[in-house]
């Protein structure tokens, strides 16, 4: 059985007054949709085949670190009703290694078709880690949303829970470890118990 970590909290961007200042390190990262609606795609023979909400959520993953100095993205991949991922704050961290390559997830084809990528927007984002990934994660989940519900005509309506799930990665043991569980989630997807 792949690991998971047991151990998880619900992050949520921080108010007006807070701050929650990151030290460097590796975030595994968990968005859900709301209600755990499969909106991003299919499962087909253990390999995620992303539909056009999926491709908003993926391309918008991948270009999240784009203007940022101090994220970079490790391993990631969007699921039906889902997102994993692993956030490298505060540039690389040698002990556990660079980012890697996103692995488990279908290349974007239908992308330019499903929706123009003018009306899709790198999240606008601090360029320091001031109020740090709960703030990072809001605007993700902002900009998809206002992206998906564009796209399906619904404005307003919720993509994505409240909140999100984060876990530190506190040594490469467990990095090796979760990066196995993001590439092989979605040939076990048919065990998740929130599985469509």
């Amino acid at each position: 059985m792949p690991w998971m970590p047991t151990t998880t909290t619900i992050g949520r961007a921080p108010g007006p007054t807070e701050t929650h200042a990151l030290q460097p390190g590796v975030y595994f990262i968990t968005i859900c949709t709301h209600e755990y609606a499969c909106l991003f795609g299919d499962i087909t023979a253990g390999m995620m085949r992303l539909g056009p909400y999926g491709q908003i959520v993926d391309s918008l993953w991948k270009r999240l670190a784009d203007p940022l100095s101090y994220i970079q993205l490790d391993a990631f991949v969007v699921m039906p009703n889902h997102l994993h991922g692993l956030i490298v704050w505060g540039g690389t961290t040698p002990a556990m290694g660079t980012a890697g390559t996103p692995v488990g997830y279908a290349e974007p084809t239908l992308l330019s078709e499903a929706l123009p990528v003018t009306r899709l927007r790198t999240p606008t984002l601090p360029d320091r880690p001031s109020n740090a990934l709960g703030s990072l994660i809001h605007q993700f989940k902002s900009t998809t949303a206002r992206a998906i519900n564009g796209m399906r005509d619904t404005s307003g309506n919720p993509v994505w829970q409240r909140g999100y799930y984060e876990h530190i990665v506190r040594d490469a043991r467990t990095l090796r470890c979760i990066r196995r569980y993001i590439a092989e989630h979605p040939r076990r997807w048919h065990l998740d118990r929130y599985g469509c």
